[in-house]
C-alpha cells in the first residue's frame, strides 16, 4: 500500500525542512520534493510555502497533512488486523481528562468491549488543551474533555460533542462537620476550612464560585494531581472541589456532597472530523452517550 508521499509531508510538517525529513527518512532531498510534488500534483493545490530557512505548510497542506495522519493510523490498524486475524482487533486511541479517566472511562471501555469484544482500547491521560492538540494531530481518536478553565480550545479539525454537564461537588474527610447530611450545602459554609487544589483550572473554578458565595477561599495547599489531594483531603487537611463524575471513585475516606448553585462544567468528546464515520468511534461515542445520559 503506497503511503510514503503522505509519510514525508507529515515529516517535512514536523521538521519544517525538507533537509532534515530528507535525513530523518532516509531520502535524498531530490526524493522528498518529487514526493510532495507527486501530492501536489494530484491534489490540484500546493502543499508548502517555501521560506529562507525551511518550509511550512499552506493552509490546502495543513488540511491534507490532517488527513495524511488519519490515513496512516488506519493503514496502521490495517497491518495489525492482518498480523492478528485471528483477533480481528480494532485499535482505539483514547485520551482523557483525569476525573474521566480516573471513572467514566474504565467504566465506558467496559461496556465497549462487553458489546464490541475485537476493540483494543488504548489510554492516555492529560488535560484539555493537550487532548485536544493530539486529537488534531491525528494521535488520538477521541478525547474526553472538559470546559474547565481556561476553556475548550479550538484546534482545525476536531469536533466537539457535548456529553453532559457535570455538576462540582465538595469532597471532606468523613469527620468533618458537614459530611453527614446529603441535601445539598451552601458553598459559605464552608468559608472557614481550608482548601486543597491541585491545578489552575480547578482552583479558578473555586475561586470564582467563592467569590459569588461572599468569601475567598483559603487555599492552603496544592499537589499536583487527584491521588494527592484526595490524600490531603482524607488525612483532615482541608475539603476540596470534586468533579461529579469522580463521586464513584473517591477513596472511602472521602466524603462528596453537592452544593446548592454549583459551578457546572460541560464534558465533551473531542473527535477529528475524519475519524468520526469510523465504526470503532462511533462505538465508542455511542457508549459515552448512553452512560452519561440520564
Amino acid at each position: 500500500m503506497q503511503t510514503t508521499a503522505l509519510r514525508t509531508l507529515v515529516e517535512v510538517a514536523r521538521l519544517g525542512s525538507i533537509s532534515a525529513a530528507a535525513d530523518t527518512l532516509g531520502y535524498t532531498q531530490s526524493a522528498v520534493s518529487r514526493q510532495v510534488q507527486a501530492l501536489e500534483a494530484d491534489t490540484g493545490a500546493q502543499l508548502l510555502e517555501r521560506l529562507p530557512r525551511g518550509v511550512r505548510l499552506t493552509s490546502a497542506g495543513e488540511a491534507v497533512e490532517r488527513h495524511a495522519r488519519v490515513i496512516l493510523r488506519e493503514v496502521t490498524r490495517l497491518a495489525e488486523a492482518v498480523a492478528e486475524p485471528a483477533a480481528a482487533t480494532a485499535t482505539l486511541s483514547v485520551g482523557a481528562v483525569p476525573s474521566a479517566a480516573a471513572a467514566l472511562l474504565p467504566t465506558v471501555s467496559h461496556r465497549l468491549r462487553r458489546h464490541h469484544p475485537e476493540v483494543r482500547l488504548r489510554f492516555v491521560e492529560g488535560f484539555t488543551p493537550d487532548l485536544v492538540g493530539r486529537v488534531a494531530r491525528g494521535e488520538l481518536d477521541l478525547a474526553v474533555v472538559t470546559d474547565y478553565p481556561p476553556g475548550l480550545p479550538s484546534a482545525a479539525g476536531v469536533v466537539l460533542h457535548h456529553l453532559a454537564d457535570d455538576e462540582v461537588l465538595v469532597g471532606m474527610p468523613a469527620g468533618h462537620r458537614l459530611a453527614g447530611p446529603t441535601r445539598r450545602v451552601r458553598l459559605d459554609r464552608y468559608a472557614d476550612d481550608d482548601w486543597v487544589e491541585d491545578y489552575r483550572g480547578s482552583a479558578r473554578t473555586l475561586v470564582e464560585a467563592c467569590a459569588r458565595a461572599g468569601f475567598s477561599p483559603r487555599i492552603e495547599h496544592e499537589c499536583g494531581g487527584w491521588t494527592g489531594k484526595l490524600g490531603l483531603i482524607a488525612a483532615g487537611a482541608g475539603v476540596g472541589i470534586v468533579p461529579g463524575l469522580m463521586a464513584g471513585s473517591v477513596r472511602a475516606d472521602v466524603v462528596c456532597r453537592p452544593l446548592v448553585d454549583p459551578p457546572v462544567r460541560g464534558v465533551y468528546a473531542a473527535v477529528h472530523d475524519a475519524s468520526a464515520g469510523l465504526p470503532v468511534v462511533a462505538a465508542m461515542l455511542d457508549e459515552l452517550t448512553a452512560w452519561l445520559t440520564p
